[in-house]
């Protein structure tokens, strides 16, 4: 019986990898698209590096963000206008910069909030510019698994830092400038 089930898994994934062509496409535009655009890069770290002081119940921040950025990329791939979006996702940008540079202390719950709203926009952002042809799943897994990614390095910088707010205050500094000029861009 379980030569049956080995056997079964196998085939079904030799011919799962055999109609991989679009999908993978779709995961790979996916994991691309939050690492080609500063706004979604710069952000997705400082979300990691402010959850980093709270330690791992921080992890609550970067949770809170892909689930919102989840539920805002269902809104845009099926077609629920959102305003402001651009001006949303590039004011998170500055507004986590600033949290960082003036070394804001929030609550976790505060924290959490604020950071979900601007996993809305983010994700928004991805659903509407979901390429034409991919697949929707495959390309939702790819840029949560990049969004998540992003968030672990920023987490993992914020630590590096965590016994002094320099760090933070340098990050934020920069991001908070580069949120500022896409504002104004």
């Amino acid at each position: 019986m379980k030569k049956i089930r080995v056997l079964s898994v196998l085939l079904l994934a030799s011919s799962a990898l055999a109609h991989s062509g679009q999908h993978a496409a779709g995961f790979a535009a996916g994991v691309a698209h939050p690492l080609s655009g500063l706004d979604h890069l710069l952000a997705m770290v400082a979300v990691g590096v402010l959850a980093a002081p709270f330690g791992r119940r921080g992890l609550l921040v970067p949770l809170a963000f892909v689930a919102a950025m989840v539920l805002g990329g269902l809104l845009g791939i099926h077609g629920v206008h959102l305003p402001f979006v651009e001006q949303g996702v590039a004011l998170s940008v500055t507004v986590l910069g600033l949290l960082l540079a003036f070394t804001a202390r929030l609550s976790l719950p505060a924290l959490a909030a604020v950071v979900g709203v601007m996993g809305l926009f983010h994700g928004h952002a991805h659903g509407t510019e979901l390429p034409p042809g991919l697949s929707a799943a495959e390309f939702f897994a790819g840029f949560t698994l990049s969004t998540v990614g992003l968030h672990a390095a920023g987490y993992g910088l914020g630590r590096l830092g965590a016994r002094g707010v320099w760090t933070r205050r340098l990050v934020g500094g920069g991001v908070a400038l580069a949120g500022i000029g896409l504002l104004l861009g």
